[in-house]
């Protein structure tokens, strides 16, 4: 992994204004790059579409922004770019219009003044599908799994003919039990004849295909997916779509929550080209109690040729970084690169250029975990020994990698 980080994303380099004030030249940078998380919306405290809400914590954004902590941590696009990377990382030119500002003791300027800029949006537009759950209420009654639960339901989407699904947006009912959210296409006839439509069913330890006929995922930070045109997913007529939850209890406050959550899609009847999830991650490994940088590697041998258009990794709350890469013979070509990674922040990343791989072709991919008090993010006092598992106290190592059908 590069040592670089977090300067990997400083390597623009822009040009910061003389004397910054907010309206002019912080007021853009803060719609572009914070108000996606920092509004009622978003993940994040504050509403930063308001500028006395900016204000109030102004010393401790431009810190976080000096320190490469804010915006919270991606792929290096110098690895491989991605969409919406201008977005998620600063420049030098903007960090320095941000010193300024502080330099400036927060000058605010005159709001006539004032310059926007656009916002990510957070919205998919033209959905022309959209499933949610029925309420459902996590008991967290698995002993064996305690504070967890896997709930698996299967919603009908009404179509007499397949269709293609080119866009996704997660719609988020009760954001402080949700772990992440799996989304497939299975086959009707595959659900086991005695499925709970009404309630759904326990399926801690067994999916039921929803991985392996994967069509996307949430978990915290994740935003919506748009394919490029003429791009989509199959989804059958004699299909469900497949929704995994899973809940997570981390309080006492989060018990006893009704929750609503769903997808909306938008979809056409034809696509140019079809595109598939393949699930790719290490299940081997065990994390040593007190270990503040462990490292598991493994790698899949392309079988034939094929296109990969973007990659979604997930990790638990362990997670320390990652990264993924091609070789092709002696020479190796940079997938993803994260040397910080964070829970809260999990993002799919679409190529800007599609990644052709031929026949004997291999992609490796590395986790690194921090299993030590040095972690703010554990969920015990002392570390332990951490196996794969489904669990938020387990640790996962996947990238679910969206390919060409062949």
């Amino acid at each position: 992994m590069s040592r670089l980080w977090p300067l990997v994303f400083l390597t623009a380099c822009g040009s910061a204004p003389r004397d910054a004030n907010y309206y002019e030249h912080v007021k853009p940078l803060v719609e572009e790059h914070c108000v996606r998380c920092h509004s009622p919306e978003g993940t994040a405290p504050f509403d930063f579409r308001e500028v006395d809400q900016v204000v109030a914590v102004a010393q401790q954004m431009v810190w976080h922004a000096e320190e490469g902590v804010m915006p919270p941590p991606t792929t290096d696009p110098t690895c491989r770019d991605f969409q919406g990377s201008e977005h998620l990382t600063l420049d030098r030119g903007e960090i320095a219009t941000l010193t300024r500002w502080a330099a400036r003791d927060f000058d605010l300027g005159d709001p006539a003044d004032a310059v926007s800029a656009e916002v990510v949006p957070g919205q998919l537009e033209g959905a022309d599908l959209s499933l949610r759950i029925p309420a459902y209420t996590p008991t967290y009654s698995d002993e064996a799994n305690p504070n967890n639960e896997y709930r698996c339901f299967a919603l009908e989407h009404g179509r007499a003919e397949d269709f293609f699904v080119t866009g996704m947006q997660p719609l988020i009912d009760q954001s402080s039990i949700l772990h992440h959210i799996v989304v497939g296409a299975v086959d009707r006839d595959e659900l086991p004849s005695n499925f709970d439509y009404a309630n759904g069913v326990d399926c801690m330890d067994d999916d039921m295909g929803a991985v392996e006929g994967m069509l996307t995922a949430w978990a915290p930070g994740s935003e919506p997916v748009k394919l490029e045109a003429g791009k989509g997913m199959r989804v059958g007529a004699d299909q469900v779509i497949l929704i995994q939850m899973h809940y997570f209890a981390g309080g006492p406050d989060t018990v006893g929550l009704s929750d609503e959550s769903g997808y909306s899609f938008t979809t056409t009847d034809r696509v140019d080209t079809e595109l598939a999830m393949l699930t790719l991650g290490s299940v081997n490994f065990r994390i040593p109690a007190g270990d503040e940088d462990y490292r598991f590697a493994e790698s899949y041998r392309a079988a034939e040729a094929m296109t990969v258009y973007g990659v979604f990794p997930h990790m638990h709350v362990l997670g320390k970084g990652y990264r993924m890469w091609i070789e092709r013979g002696r020479k190796e070509e940079c997938l993803l690169d994260a040397e910080s990674y964070d829970f809260h922040n999990q993002l799919h990343y679409l190529f800007r250029e599609p990644v052709k791989l031929e026949a004997g072709d291999e992609i490796h991919w590395e986790c690194a975990w921090n299993n030590s008090t040095s972690n703010s993010e554990r969920l015990f006092p002392e570390p332990r020994e951490t196996l794969y598992g489904e669990r938020t106290d387990e640790e996962m190592c996947f990238f679910f990698t969206l390919t060409e059908v062949q």
